[in-house]
């Protein structure tokens, strides 16, 4: 005998919204930057968790992320000839809107290169640069080093940095409190074992 199923009803919500206005410190509105709202927790290096969700700014240098789920979320903002931004802390409930206005700085380099023990380039090697403003404002960058051993991370805002590398068949490295504006900064490896 066959009897009767009842299906549960779903109902689906458009969840919350992020918007406002991407622009640099003089005031001029930053078009086509690159704005990613990620979990509270994404890895060190950027990359995007599965729920991103990510826009770009339009020509008014105005952005909306739409259907935001609720929970605690970080956004990463990254434009041409800018430092990178990372804005954590946000708490999103239910379907309210939130407005979040960024303001980005002029980008400042920090060059250097990766050496083994021996003197040899380490080609390759992953370069980290994460700077700690405040508990909100981040900014970080990750480049790899070319096959001279050299990198550059020109995605910066001015200031002081713990640069970390990893290399396969290297010990991890860093330097702390690199100050931007260099290019003479050498990280030396210790190959393992």
């Amino acid at each position: 005998a066959l009897g009767t199923i009842e299906l549960p009803t779903i109902v689906l919500s458009a969840g919350a919204s992020l918007s406002g206005l991407v622009q640099d410190t003089a005031g001029n509105t930053v078009p086509g930057a690159t704005l990613r709202l990620d979990g509270m927790f994404t890895s060190l290096d950027g990359t995007p968790s599965a729920d991103s969700l990510e826009v770009v700014s339009g020509p008014d240098g105005r952005y909306l992320i739409p259907n935001v789920a609720p929970g605690n979320r970080t956004l990463n903002v990254v434009a041409d000839g800018y430092a990178n931004q990372t804005k954590g802390g946000l708490s999103f409930r239910g379907e309210e809107p939130m407005t979040l206005d960024v303001t980005l700085e002029i980008a400042e380099m920090i060059c250097g290169k990766v050496i083994s023990k021996a003197g040899a380039p380490v080609a390759g090697a992953k370069v980290l640069a994460m700077s700690f403003s405040n508990a909100n404002k981040q900014c970080r960058d990750t480049v790899f080093a070319d096959e001279n051993g050299e990198f550059c991370l020109a995605s910066l805002a001015a200031g002081q940095y713990t640069i970390a590398v990893t290399a396969n068949g290297f010990r991890a490295g860093h330097e702390n409190r690199v100050k931007t504006g260099g290019a003479g900064l050498v990280i030396e490896l210790v190959e393992q074992g």
